[in-house]
């Protein structure tokens, strides 16, 4: 966890030993939920898929549409 007057880096480190980072600003609440929530698209739709190898790029249509209506949810949380 880092924090400066202008933004929040906040990470979660899994059991699989992928790490997941978000940059936030320092008023955003829930961000450890928020990790955890990707983690969980991330299990769904990369670790799932038969075709995807470790260390390459994500190249998951689901993924992207998923991980923007995430971030569009927590946005709008964090706006209100």
């Amino acid at each position: 966890f880092m924090e400066t007057p202008d933004f929040v880096l906040r990470s979660f480190y899994t059991a699989t030993k992928v790490q997941f980072f978000v940059t936030a600003s320092p008023k955003a609440e829930r961000l450890a939920e928020f990790l955890k929530e990707a983690h969980l698209l991330y299990a769904d739709y990369i670790m799932k898929n038969p075709f995807y190898e470790m260390d390459m790029p994500i190249k998951c249509e689901l993924w992207d549409i998923h991980l923007r209506a995430l971030v569009d949810k927590y946005n709008r949380a964090n706006n209100n």
